[in-house]
């Protein structure tokens, strides 16, 4: 019952900011900036948009700890649920929503879900670091965007070392729960631990080196693209700003999220 209302008062949040959004656009002028806006260039920024969401399917796919991962187009449609999920509901809960559907879909646990999410956000942080870093040769930026572009990219190489350390030191684990039977003794903390077995199990994925090499290069194309995409639209909507801004505003956005995250 509490989860139904707070799944309504989400929809009812996001509807009244939908409805102040429409409120306050000057639509006129808006629908006069779409016409006056170069549709081929838009067209391709849309195919390059869409291509974006399949290069980041297929990477997803990639970081999933299974030995037969699902079909790519299963993979792609619980991306952009996830996706649509954080984009209407409040607390941007599309990422759990992803691990709960791999496990009601293909009895796919959600530790490894989830772990797959939080190896696909460490990747994207870093990439987004690296394209606010080469921003930065072509624009000053100021000193607290910088910090924060150094600070980002130094949390997200030290999470990598730490599950890399718990997947190689995982034997470790299993000798110190040996060792103290009394840490698993009750129900919550067996959860917990089995939980916590499966998550650092997953993580190990990033030891293949095929998949590695794979979800790294997946990820610098996509986000090559997406910065692409965001270029196209200032140029077809003739906007007055240098094509680095669009690059910029992508850095700063998705930091933000991921921040609030």
């Amino acid at each position: 019952m509490f989860a139904r209302r707070h799944l309504q008062l989400g929809f009812a949040l996001t509807a009244g900011c939908l409805m102040l959004g429409a409120f306050v656009v000057d639509w006129p002028r808006t629908l006069q900036s779409v016409a006056d806006a170069n549709r081929p260039l838009i067209a391709l920024a849309v195919l390059l948009l869409v291509t974006t969401f399949c290069v980041f399917a297929l990477r997803w796919r990639q970081l999933i700890a299974v030995n037969d991962p699902p079909p790519f187009q299963h993979v792609f449609n619980l991306l952009m649920i996830g996706y649509l999920s954080n984009a209407v509901l409040p607390a941007r809960p599309g990422d759990i929503i992803r691990a709960v559907l791999w496990r009601q879909s293909y009895n796919i646990s959600f530790s490894i879900g989830i772990a797959s999410v939080v190896l696909e956000r460490l990747f994207d942080v870093l990439a987004v670091c690296m394209l606010g870093f080469s921003v930065s040769f072509v624009i000053t930026l100021p000193a607290a965007m910088v910090w924060a572009l150094y600070s980002f990219a130094a949390a997200a190489v030290g999470l990598i070392a730490v599950l890399m350390l718990l997947g190689w030191r995982q034997t470790s684990v299993h000798r110190l729960l040996s060792r103290y039977p009394k840490l698993s003794s009750h129900p919550g903390a067996r959860f917990a631990i089995e939980w916590l077995r499966r998550f650092v199990l997953a993580i190990n994925v990033v030891r293949s080196p095929t998949r590695l090499a794979l979800s790294v290069a997946l990820t610098c194309v996509g986000w090559g693209l997406l910065g692409l995409y965001l270029m196209i639209m200032v140029i077809a909507f003739r906007l007055p700003a240098p094509l680095a801004a669009a690059v910029l505003v992508l850095v700063m956005t998705n930091l933000c999220a991921t921040d609030r995250n």
